[in-house]
C-alpha cells in the first residue's frame, strides 16, 4: 500500500487526476489499510521526499516476495 502523504508533504494538488482532496485521500487510506490489515503479507509504504524514493522501496518489498530466480532479475533500469 503507498501511502497517501499528508497536505503540504508531498499531496500533488496539481495533478488533474486526482479527484479528492487531501483529506478525502487521507480517509479512503485508512478505509484500505484498515480492509488490508490482517493480509499476512500486507505492507505500507510511508511518503518519501520523492515519488521515485517510493516507488524503489515499493520495489525492495516485492522483490522479497520472489523466488530468489526472479528477485535478482535486474530491472530495465538497472541494464
Amino acid at each position: 500500500h503507498l501511502a497517501t502523504p499528508d497536505d503540504g508533504a508531498g499531496y500533488d494538488h496539481s495533478n488533474p487526476l486526482r479527484i479528492e482532496t487531501a483529506a478525502e485521500a487521507k480517509a479512503l487510506d485508512a478505509r484500505i489499510r484498515a480492509a488490508w490489515a490482517n493480509h499476512p503479507r500486507s505492507a505500507v509504504v510511508q511518503s518519501k521526499a520523492t515519488f521515485l524514493e517510493k516507488l524503489e522501496e515499493a520495489v525492495a518489498l516485492i522483490r522479497r516476495e520472489l523466488p530468489p530466480c526472479c528477485a535478482t532479475h535486474p530491472l530495465a533500469t538497472e541494464r
